[in-house]
């Protein structure tokens, strides 16, 4: 009797699990759907509300901002997983302390990013020719991004409980609104502060909604608020280590070269990247929506030993990112350069660069799929590193190619980086882990 109870438990489990799995994924793509299509509005908007020279200024800005957000992206991976096995223990104590955790970490977060972004808002760029101009941006953005990303925060909270179809539909909502603000400021000639106003405004609002759905689905979290002290924020920012070496390494691989880019080359060189680089970006974006609601379920189905359910899951992943970023990838091959003109307004001066980013689609869809995995099985620490050793050598090879090669060779370096490490380490590591636990399962 117990057997078939134990058996029963498992079968509802699996059912709940595949049911918020879904869910994350249907939503995921509604907002990714949504938000490519936004994107796909709002680049020519920026570009010709700012002309490429000041566009280039903005992604340089946001690049350099979005990079120092490393603090707050490295935390969300490890709190989710906690909160995740809180659930799976029904341990409401335990969640209220990651809570509390987290609203002080979030605080924390936002200090820094403010004190990092006023900083480099007074000292950075003031040597270059467009020092001057990029000063006011830089404090527009670290007044807003802080804020964006200490909020950003709590959306792991969200994915632990397997409600990242919340943070979906908001992202969405707010995706749609700063479309709406862009179009508003065409023919005025707006300033990069203003632009950056637009895109991140409502997305910050939509942050702020997150935390109040949150309190309104889980009301006992607030009995919690206080009961954190300096050790709960210790422990869980030494959870988070090892992802901040991985993700640390991921932010420096999509915003690092474009910063490079515009010191080396100039402005107008980094505009020609990021617009490449945002088409590869909306590319995996949909295969990281797949992902995305992945890692909580994996947790939770490793926790109960469901293997059927994780053999099953995985598979299906691995066919549809693969399938999907492929395309893609073949896509901008052979057709970069009209891509860019339909889409953005764009004339591609470099057809290489844009050959080789469509090319990185396919590597970094795979690294992203692995990375999901081998986390959802604890395997972080040699991840991370593999990771984090290929963006030191994107970086490296960046800086030594750009000045012989130019804009070209910052696509050229990302390949071979991926090639080299992450393309092949992080499945070997998959696949030892794999053969382990299926040797551990003929064992028993």
């Amino acid at each position: 009797m117990s057997m078939l109870s134990a058996a029963h438990r498992l079968s509802l489990l699996a059912s709940e699990r595949t049911r918020h799995f879904v869910f994350a994924i249907g939503s995921s793509f509604i907002q990714k759907s949504v938000g490519l299509v936004t994107v796909v509005f709002q680049f020519p908007l920026l570009l010709g509300a700012l002309g490429t020279t000041r566009f280039g200024i903005y992604a340089l800005v946001t690049s350099g901002l979005a990079w120092l957000a490393i603090v707050a992206t490295t935390f969300a991976p490890g709190l989710a997983r906690e909160v995740a096995l809180a659930v799976a223990k029904r341990d409401q104590a335990v969640e209220g302390r990651l809570f509390s955790a987290t609203a002080k970490w979030s605080l924390l977060v936002l200090v820094f990013l403010t004190l990092a972004g006023a900083t480099i808002a007074t000292v950075g760029y003031v040597r270059s020719d467009i020092g001057v101009e990029m000063v006011k941006p830089l404090i527009v953005a670290s007044v807003l991004l802080p804020i964006f990303f200490g909020c950003m925060i709590f959306d792991a909270v969200l994915a632990g409980y397997q409600r990242q179809y919340i943070v979906n539909f908001t992202t969405t909502a707010g995706s749609i609104v700063n479309t709406v603000a862009l179009l508003a400021l065409q023919g005025r000639e707006p300033s990069v502060g203003a632009c950056i106003l637009a895109v991140y405004g409502p997305l910050i609002v939509a942050k702020a909604v997150n935390i109040l759905i949150l309190l309104r689905l889980r009301p006992y979290l607030l009995r919690y608020a206080r009961t954190a002290n300096a050790r709960d924020v210790l422990n869980l920012t030494i959870v988070s280590l090892p992802f901040l070496a991985l993700y640390g390494g991921l932010l420096t691989i999509q915003c690092l070269p474009t910063v490079i880019v515009g010191i080396l080359l100039g402005p107008d060189a980094a505009a020609e990247y990021a617009i490449v680089f945002r088409y590869a970006a909306m590319v995996v974006s949909i295969t990281i929506a797949i992902n995305q609601g992945l890692l909580p379920a994996m947790v939770d189905a490793t926790s109960v030993q469901d293997l059927l359910w994780m053999k099953r899951a995985k598979r299906w992943v691995v066919f549809g990112c693969l399938a999907i970023a492929c395309m893609f990838a073949l896509a901008g091959i052979s057709a970069i350069t009209w891509i860019l003109r339909a889409w953005a307004h764009f004339e591609l001066a470099d057809l290489i660069l844009g050959q080789l980013i469509s090319a990185y689609i396919a590597l970094w869809a795979w690294q992203e799929l692995n990375v999901t995995l081998l986390i959802s099985a604890g395997v972080v620490w040699r991840t991370a590193a593999t990771v984090l050793g290929e963006a030191l050598l994107a970086i490296v090879l960046a800086t030594l190619l750009l000045p012989r090669f130019g804009v070209t060779g910052a696509g050229l370096a990302l390949v071979v980086a991926s090639t080299c490490l992450s393309a092949w380490i992080l499945p070997l590591f998959r696949s030892r882990l794999e053969n382990r636990a299926l040797g551990s399962a003929m064992g028993s």
